[in-house]
């Protein structure tokens, strides 16, 4: 597993701390420090999520903001 596909799975699993099933949602990068969050079965239903790192490798979700619904 490489170092992308490293952040991903840990971005994805700590949906969780926002009440999010991380089995339910993809990422997508969309900047340097911003993903859009999508359901998987409602294309309608997304997030707009921002990083912060707090350490050189490993980024963690600042905020997630409601983009549609």
């Amino acid at each position: 597993m490489n170092m992308t596909d490293m952040i991903l799975n840990k971005l994805q699993n700590d949906l969780k701390n926002f009440g999010l099933n991380p089995m339910d949602w993809t990422l997508r990068k969309i900047g340097q420090s911003r993903y859009q969050v999508s359901h998987v079965s409602e294309d309608d239903f997304k997030f707009l999520g921002q990083l912060e790192m707090k350490t050189p490798f490993l980024p963690t979700w600042k905020n997630l903001e409601l983009l549609s619904l």
